[in-house]
This record gives structure tokens, sequence and C-alpha cells, in this order.
């Protein structure tokens, strides 16, 4: 395969992950199910569907090493980054909480300063600062929204703690493990969140039951496996700047099937807040030269 064909592959790829993620949120929002419970059924259909496909190809299936604390830590946190974003979705819009929630590269690139000190260029704080003064403008001073404002803010820190934590799995670690047991802490962190907040642990209509597993199958499996996959054959800001893309998508979904316009205040910030994590991701490309 010649590298045209390599990045056309990959730019492929990023394609259909991002289309994928894109069904997220206006499949939640067709549900009447507690949110936390979406999440459960969300992560624990995946993780049973990864767990089936690992008995069936183990014996083709290599690793280098076990998954480790490190992977049921990442889990730990993409679980939490679940609860968090579903929940937001009951307060806020869908073009609010996907583009707020996507921030999550500007909040990796933080993460990653203060915490491994890894080095952030000049162009990435420029992205940061421009990422944050566009979140300013969507954000409520007030009302609910505010709370599905900060609910997915909070999503998009949880899931850039998973992403920093996951970073250097995936360079030992072979897909469908890593995957397997990340979804896999990630149903057991969420269901110890509705044992204790005594949430329903089925859906409420039997309707749900299939937005649930579309939600594990083609999200969840296909779009968060296929950014996980890219991570080990893809260069990090290629990753990181094709999430810019999921708000667009979610959007227009958004105003397809449920009829739902992104507020005024979204449209005017959505390009500064997407302007921002781009060039977050942009700037990543020095580390892989």
């Amino acid at each position: 395969m010649n590298h045209r064909s390599g990045v056309w592959g990959v730019l492929g790829q990023m394609g259909l992950a991002v289309a994928a993620a894109s069904c997220a949120a206006p499949l939640i929002r067709l549900t009447e199910t507690a949110p936390l419970t979406i999440a459960f059924w969300r992560v624990l259909l995946a993780a049973g569907g990864a767990w089936l496909i690992m008995a069936v190809a183990k014996p083709s299936c290599s690793q280098t090493r076990s998954p480790g604390a490190v992977t049921w830590l990442a889990g730990m946190f993409l679980g939490l980054h679940f609860w968090a974003w579903i929940t937001s979705l009951q307060f806020t819009s869908v073009a609010n909480s996907v583009l707020l929630v996507a921030t999550q590269p500007v909040w990796a690139a933080l993460l990653g300063r203060l915490f491994v000190k890894e080095k952030v260029p000049l162009t990435g704080w420029i992205g940061i600062g421009v990422a944050f003064a566009g979140c300013l403008l969507t954000v409520e001073v007030s009302g609910i929204q505010l709370q599905g404002d900060l609910l997915a803010l909070l999503g998009a820190v949880l899931a850039a703690v998973y992403l920093v934590l996951g970073r250097g799995q995936r360079k030992t670690l072979g897909l469908l493990p890593y995957v397997t047991h990340l979804y896999t802490a990630a149903a057991c962190t969420l269901a110890l969140l509705v044992l204790l907040t005594h949430e329903p642990w089925t859906a409420n209509q039997t309707g749900d039951w299939w937005i649930l597993i579309a939600l594990a199958a083609i999200p969840t499996a296909i779009g968060h496996s296929i950014y996980n996959k890219l991570l080990k054959v893809a260069p990090a800001y290629i990753v990181a700047t094709g999430i810019t893309a999921e708000p667009i998508g979610a959007s227009l979904l958004a105003l397809w099937w449920l009829g739902e316009a992104p507020p005024q205040q979204t449209l005017l910030a959505a390009p500064i807040v997407l302007t921002g994590i781009f060039l977050v991701g942009w700037s990543l490309r020095r580390e892989t030269k």
C-alpha cells in the first residue's frame, strides 16, 4: 500500500468514526430512559459484544501484555464521561452539548501539560484561548441550560482524563483487548452508580431498547473503537482534529430527526470553538515528525 492510499484509508476511517459518533446525541434525545441507565446499557452492550468477538478471535489475537490498572482507570473515566454528557442533554440543546463536549482535546492538552509535563506549542496555547473564548459565548450564565452546559464541559474534562490515561496503552495493546477491558470498566463504574443512586436498571419502554442497542453498536462499537484504532496508525493530531466535525454532524441530525435548530448563540460561537479545537489538534503534529 502506497502512502497516498494509506492517507485516504485513514481519512475514510475517520469519516466513518465521526458519522457514527454524531448519531449519539440525537438517538439519546429520542429515548425516555434515565441518563445513567442509558450510559450503563450503552457500554454494557458494547462490552458484551467485544467479549464475544474476542472469544471467537482469541487464537489470532496478538498482544504484548494484558490490560492493566491504567486501562481500567481509563475505562472508569470513560463511564463517568458518558454519565455527565448524556445527562447534559436533558438540560441543554444537542448543538450546545456536543459542541462543549468536543472541547476534550483542549482539556487533554492542559492535563498533559499539568500532570505529565507534555509541551504545548504556541499554536496549541492560542487554540486553547480561542476555544475557551468561544465557550464563554455559548454557555448561559443562568437558568436550567447552565446546568446542561456545565455537565457537557464536565464530560469533556472526564473524556480528556480518559484520553491522557489511555494514550500509552494502545502502543502495547491490541485494539480488541484494549476496548474490551475499557468498555467493561466503564460498565462496572456505571453499574455502581446505578446501584448507589437507585436509578432504574431497565429502559422505560420497549422502543428504547432498540435505541440502546443502536447506541452500543454505532457510536460506541464503531465510533469510539475506530478512534482508538486510529491512535495506533495515525498521527494524534488527525484524531484530535477529526472531533471538530462531530458537533456539525450531530446538529444536522438533530435538525433532521428532531426538528431542533441550534440556538443563535451556539451558531455564533461554534466557528470560534471549532477553530480553537482545530488549532490544538494541529499543534500536535510536531510530536509525530
